[in-house]
Formats: C-alpha cells, sequence, structure tokens
C-alpha cells in the first residue's frame, strides 16, 4: 500500500506539475496518498476485481491530478501557458485575414 500512496502521489502531481506551488505540490502529494488508501478499500468493499490497485492509483489519482490544476494553479507559474492566447484561426478563411496577419496563404 506504501508503494501504491507514492506512485499515486506521482500520477497526481504529473498533470499540474508546471502550474502549481512546491506547497500545492504537496498538498496535492499529500492527498492523494490519502485518496488512493480510501479508493482501494471502496474498490474492495463493491467488488472490483483490482489486485494491484491500478485503478485507484492510476484512475482515481489521475482525476483528481485534474482538478488540482484547477484548485492549486495561480497563474505564477508555468511561463504563461496558462494563458496564452493563440491568434484567430484566419487559415481557415483567408478572405477575413487582415493584411498584417501571417498566415502562410498568399494574399491575392
Amino acid at each position: 500500500m506504501m508503494c501504491n500512496s507514492m506512485l499515486a502521489g506521482l500520477v497526481a502531481i504529473t498533470s499540474p506539475c508546471a502550474f502549481v506551488t512546491p506547497v500545492g505540490a504537496f498538498i496535492i502529494g499529500l492527498v492523494s496518498g490519502v485518496l488512493v488508501v480510501v479508493s482501494v478499500f471502496f474498490f474492495d468493499r463493491i467488488k472490483i476485481d483490482d489486485p494491484v490497485g491500478a485503478i485507484s492509483v492510476h484512475g482515481v489519482n489521475g482525476a483528481w491530478g485534474l482538478i488540482a490544476v484547477g484548485l492549486f494553479s495561480d497563474g505564477s507559474y508555468g511561463a504563461g501557458l496558462e494563458r496564452r492566447r493563440l491568434p484567430p484561426t484566419t487559415w481557415a478563411s483567408p478572405a477575413r485575414a487582415s493584411p498584417g496577419c501571417s498566415t502562410g496563404i498568399p494574399s491575392s
């Protein structure tokens, strides 16, 4: 169970690793360690055969990691990836492209 808790922490932090503070990463790992134990007992109770706890480690804590991105990211990490604005998709309609926009399509 201890190895599953360590794996669960790694699985849970994989998604938000570029966006959370070290304190947030610690909290995510702590929650995932508890969550894997609870979910193993839950899946045993409802008679789902998972002898190594793969559903609890990868499924439950993968979902927790996705939720943790929204809960613990504050915008100070990630090198601007969370606020990156892509240019408008003018490649689909070159007639509406502005003259200063580089679409890669030669204007006629």
